[in-house]
């Protein structure tokens, strides 16, 4: 079906070679599983099971796994992800979700990350629409699965989210498990059967011998063990643990005197119900009231947790407790880097649950977890930008599930001070990570808790950061979001040390100010805060020159930063950014050997601290500098590098993707491999609309995303360098009008000049190729090169695409590139303006139609 659209869209008739490159395409995407929790154990029984529930999958776009808690629905849905077809796979727990709005806000986490888990409370109608427009967008881009495990407290929700999802995301499968089924026209269901008597023995035997290996097990009192247990895995798993404690024959008595007490108590729940609930009020009697208190309280976490996360709301004797209950197998522990975390199983959570709540003691311990939560922020949030950084990410990252979910909790009961710590310590490590639409979604939630908030002394630092940092990544993408923010700042004390002061102070630079503030502005603006503001202040400087199209500045500016932030002892972060920004500037100005190093110099840093988009780009700039270098060899072996060892998450797979397709796009040209790489450049074109910034999110520029513009300019470009623009026809159609849109729109404000300058460049060398005016096309190209187009790329660079504009106009083409340098930038934006409505006029949006407020980096 792939190869059928790929075709049609083509207009290409089917041949052997053209469906043997399709297939080699398609066979390179990776796989992308999300949420998959691997057992340590095999499973047993349920090979049966797991054929079934594959055919269903295959033939039904939805299919339930319906069955009695405890009866191993989790587990044969974790099987069925790890070994999927499909090209993603998401599971989803729903166990901590309570409401429709939190099944939403729970599968869009998992799903899209980027730019919907951040969201509080999506509670109007015109926010759910679009983070569900979002979210099945996501689910849309390739063949995908996602688990929704554990849906029977929210089934109506579920069912509801699924029935759109099915419906708009033609690519999806959907596997739920639960113990009722979704009632939806597209459900298959799937009755999931209790163990057979053989299997069930086998796991009590196993189970049992692996927590006491010379326990005698009478086969018999085995037997009528699992009998009684129905069959199901939970219940024999914590009936097998007790042999570290008991005889198999005091466990049968015990387990059998229980039932009988818990059977029947209520006549409307089903007999599998009161069983799983038999089996774990049994193991909960088995407990101290200490014991019971402890593990009851536990239930504040929703994810797993350490001893001092576990002191927080148990009090000083948690160790001890939390020893015997991992002793009696009602938690799990693992280890960590960090020491033991641990961790309930699903259902036990549950009960724990359900008792807090019946004890009147949820209140005192959720608060408790908040309140361990903030501490914790507050600890490591403040090493995230120093030394300590590596630990400190590491830190926040294993809690991340659990800090989350506080800083949710903590915003619904507007308590500011902890919003701040959380908000401050969480946003950082998603900004270090390049998850900034992350950050956004939370932005209007936060913000508005900490506008009127007078902190307590002990969380002034974390109020600061936080709206500084919601003020820097709102300016990524909008002026007036960022505003609101430096206005609460202006009204704090004036803080001349530490990153949140300096950040806060070139945030009011770029905001005061009605145009790009020089160079030398934002150099004074950071001369007080020593070091850091000569490393920040000179990286500032480089990017508002690149911007402007002065190369050279840009270059000089970078290298400053550099040689700052290697004179002092700066977080890696920095340190491996200003790296960045020299290998990103020498390769734009043709050094490539400088790019590939510095570049190399920066990315294990960026790996480690999980950056994965940052990791992407510096992988593809050491290929595209040996392709600088003409070593088609060494690029070819950084491609492979690049493809083998980048494991792209779910929040950043999309981007990589995008990035390895240009790159593959540019390698395959230099090997003469010219229709392969043509095709690999449309295929990044085609994928990356799907980039754009959620329509959540009041981007000044939605729509118009300047790393869009950038790959579709690329791919017009290279088109139109060997030849074949017909094939790209409609791609540089929409090319120009998105351009000519961003021009007419930008005046007054930041313009993102070298993707601009690429856009123009790429359409005029369009031109140029296509029989038609190569004299507009060869003065689009001049234009693009005032405006110092990214030319990093070889179909954007200066050669050979100069040349062919030179054949076609002959010296007029550089007299053209010597007259438009000498514009200022609104002569030339202007300039540009015309040629785009001389060449390509038919297709200039009218005026007054929507388009961007602005384009910048």
């Amino acid at each position: 079906a792939h190869r059928r659209e790929l075709r049609d869209r083509l207009g290409m008739a089917p041949s052997p070679v053209l469906a043997a490159v399709q297939a080699e395409l398609l066979d390179e995407g990776t796989t992308v599983r999300h949420g998959i929790r691997l057992s340590p154990n095999r499973l047993l029984g349920r090979a049966s099971d797991l054929t079934a529930v594959r055919a269903l999958i295959e033939a039904s776009r939805v299919t339930s796994i319906i069955g009695a808690g405890g009866l191993g629905k989790t587990r044969l849905a974790q099987e069925l992800a790890v070994t999927a077809s499909q090209r993603a796979v998401h599971v989803v727990e729903l166990a901590g979700v309570a409401t429709g709005d939190g099944v939403l806000r729970e599968v869009a986490g998992v799903v899209g990350t980027r730019d919907t888990s951040g969201r509080l409370s999506p509670t109007s109608a015109r926010v759910v629409a679009d983070v569900r427009a979002s979210m099945a967008e996501q689910l849309s881009q390739v063949p995908t699965l996602l688990v929704l495990d554990n849906c029977e407290h929210v089934v109506d929700g579920v069912a509801d989210l699924v029935d759109e999802l099915v419906a708009t995301s033609p690519q999806l499968r959907v596997l739920t498990t639960s113990r009722t089924p979704l009632d939806i026209d597209a459900e298959a269901v799937y009755l999931l059967p209790q163990l057979d008597d053989r299997t069930a023995a086998d796991l009590f035997d196993v189970r049992a011998r692996a927590t006491r290996p010379d326990v005698d097990l009478p086969p018999e009192a085995v037997s009528r063990i699992c009998a009684q247990l129905d069959g199901l895995p939970l219940a024999i798993e914590l009936a097998a643990a007790k042999v570290r404690v008991m005889s198999v024959a005091e466990i049968e008595r015990r387990l059998d005197n229980r039932l009988s007490l818990l059977r029947g108590t209520s006549r409307s729940a089903p007999a599998r119900h009161q069983t799983l609930l038999a089996v774990i009020d049994w193991s909960w009697n088995l407990l101290s009231e200490s014991e019971r208190a402890a593990l009851r309280r536990l239930a504040a976490f929703q994810d797993g947790f350490t001893l001092p996360a576990a002191a927080a709301v148990v009090g000083d004797a948690a160790e001890d407790l939390v020893t015997s209950l991992v002793t009696q197998s009602l938690l799990a522990v693992s280890e960590t880097a960090f020491g033991a975390r641990y961790r309930m199983l699903e259902t036990v959570r549950e009960f724990a649950r359900m008792m807090l709540v019946d004890a009147g003691e949820d209140g005192d311990a959720d608060d408790r977890a908040r309140g361990w939560a903030a501490d914790h922020a507050l600890q490591w949030g403040t090493a995230l930008l120093d030394s300590a950084q590596f630990e400190a990410m590491d830190r926040i990252r294993s809690e991340e599930a659990n800090l989350t979910h506080a800083l949710h909790a903590a915003a619904v009961r507007g308590e500011g001070d902890r919003v701040a710590a959380l908000f401050s310590a969480l946003a950082t490590m998603w900004s270090i990570e390049s998850n900034h639409f992350r950050v956004v979604r939370l932005g209007p939630e936060v913000d508005a808790l900490l506008y009127h908030l007078r902190p307590a002394p002990r969380f002034a630092d974390a109020h600061r950061s936080a709206l500084t940092i919601l003020g820097i990544n709102a300016f990524i993408f909008n002026v007036r979001l960022a505003a609101r923010s430096l206005s609460r700042l202006r009204r704090l004390p004036p803080q001349t040390t530490g990153f949140a002061g300096l950040l806060g102070e070139l945030l009011l630079l770029l905001i005061v100010r009605g145009d790009a503030p020089t160079p030398e502005a934002i150099l004074a603006a950071a001369a007080p805060y020593d070091r850091m503001g000569e490393i920040v202040g000179n990286a500032f400087a480089a990017q508002t020159a690149e911007n402007a199209g002065d190369l050279a500045a840009a270059v000089r500016y970078s290298q400053a930063a550099l040689e700052a932030a290697e004179s002092c002892d700066t977080d890696p972060w920095t340190l491996a950014g200003a790296h960045q920004r020299v290998a990103e500037m020498a390769l734009q100005v043709g050094e490539p050997e400088r790019a590939a190093e510095h570049a190399l110099r920066a990315l294990p840093t960026l790996l480690r601290l999980g950056s994965i988009p940052d990791a992407a780009q510096l992988r593809g700039l050491r290929v595209l500098a040996a392709l600088q270098q003409g070593d088609l060899e060494t690029a070819e072996q950084r491609l492979r590098e690049m493809v083998e060892d980048l494991d792209p998450s779910a929040e950043s797979g999309l981007p990589a993707t995008v990035n390895e397709r240009m790159i593959r796009a540019e390698v395959d040209l230099a090997r003469g491999r010219v229709e392969a790489g043509l095709e690999a450049y449309r295929d990044a074109a085609a994928r990356s609309d799907a980039l754009r910034a959620p329509e959540g999110i009041d981007a000044d520029w939605l729509g118009f995303e300047p790393w869009i513009l950038h790959t579709v300019a690329a791919a017009v470009a290279a088109h139109a360098l060997h030849d074949r623009p017909a094939q790209v026809r409609g791609t540089a159609s929409d090319l120009a009008a998105r351009t000519a849109a961003v021009l007419d729109r930008s005046a007054g404000l930041f313009l993102d000049y070298p993707v601009t300058g690429a856009a123009l460049y790429a359409l005029g060398l369009w031109l140029v190729a296509t029989p038609g005016d190569a004299v507009t096309g060869s003065r689009l190209m001049a234009c693009g090169v005032a405006a110092g187009h990214a030319r990093a790329y070889p179909s954007l660079a200066l050669e050979p695409a100069g040349s062919r504009a030179r054949d076609a106009v002959g010296a007029a083409y550089d007299e053209w590139v010597s007259s438009y340098a000498a514009h200022d930038r609104d002569a030339l934006r202007a300039e540009a303006l015309a040629l785009l409505e001389s060449g390509y006029g038919p297709l200039r949006p009218p005026a007054g139609a929507a388009g961007p407020r602005a384009s910048r980096r």
